[in-house]
């Protein structure tokens, strides 16, 4: 296309404007010979029309495929009900369980203990003439004792700095022996070893229950000011 001026382009862009040119410079003339060449978008759109009159070949206008029960397809499939909290069918999963009475098979090897059982040197006498204190406080040492007391009297300050816990090694000793006593006495609750009708006197003659869930609450083993985040790796 040869340079225009701009009443040249104004003109040019009115006959487009008009249909008596294209864009492309296109005449009217050139679309002779051109088959699949279309005038207007009616020309355009008729055939498309036509193509989608068939619904065998429109894949949106075809029909939705036949459903399959896959049960009856295929009769290997388990018929597994589905499964339900009610008591009721607790009560008849439990009928339909068989109890059978069978030898009980213990096989040794798997509850041996195949650690060391020999005694370190600095146990040796206590194995034998020593008390389960002594033996406790070789494990628990005074170094462990003032440390839990340090951090735990450290972190009631930080909670609270008006209400210190004022945690002595003596009294973390007597909480120690308190779990002690729970962990072969079983009680349903930690107050009811404190309770007036059903108590375990030996727990109540070492400190008060409220005494014993405030140190429970504060009890620390490090300062929580120094802890990594989380992401530390």
């Amino acid at each position: 296309m040869p340079n225009l001026n701009q009443k040249q382009i104004e003109e040019y862009l009115a006959l487009i404007n008009d249909g008596e040119r294209s864009e492309d410079d296109l005449e009217e003339s050139d679309t002779e010979g051109h088959e699949n060449f279309c005038e207007n978008r009616d020309d355009l759109e008729s055939p498309l029309e036509e193509e989608n009159d068939d619904p065998d070949n429109n894949p949106f206008m075809a029909g939705d495929p036949p459903l399959i029960n896959e049960a009856t397809a295929n009769d290997q499939v388990p018929q597994v009900p589905f499964p339900s909290t009610s008591q009721a069918s607790r009560r008849a999963t439990m009928r339909g369980l068989v109890w059978k009475v069978k030898n009980f098979v213990l096989n040794s090897d798997q509850t041996a203990f195949h650690g060391d059982t020999t005694y370190p040197p600095e146990l040796k006498d206590e194995a034998t003439t020593g008390t389960p204190y002594s033996i406790f406080s070789h494990f628990i040492t005074s170094e462990i004792v003032q440390r839990i007391v340090e951090e735990s009297n450290l972190y009631s300050v930080q909670k609270n700095v008006t209400k210190p816990l004022n945690l002595s090694e003596t009294e973390l000793r007597k909480f120690m022996a308190i779990l002690i006593y729970m962990s072969v006495i079983k009680y349903p609750n930690v107050r009811l070893y404190w309770s007036n009708t059903v108590g375990f006197q030996p727990i109540k003659d070492i400190m008060t229950v409220n005494r014993f869930e405030t140190i429970r609450r504060f009890l620390h083993f490090n300062n929580n000011e120094k802890h990594l985040p989380k992401e530390h790796p």
